[in-house]
């Protein structure tokens, strides 16, 4: 492992980030508010993964 250009390797960002899509219908505005106030973000978008934006199996009980 050449350790120099791992340590000046800046990543590639989030690969699976997409553009921002707003809620369409009731339904999706309040799960993405509930969302909001558990994972302390905003905004979220409807096709945000849980898991990827800092979600976990323990924030849902």
């Amino acid at each position: 492992i050449d350790l120099r250009s791992l340590a000046e390797f800046k990543g590639i960002g989030n690969l699976t980030q997409l553009a921002y899509t707003a809620p369409r219908n009731n339904l999706e505005s309040k799960l993405v508010h509930i969302w909001e106030k558990i994972l302390t973000k905003q905004p979220i978008g409807i096709f945000d993964n849980f898991f990827e934006i800092g979600g976990h199996s323990l924030l849902l009980s």
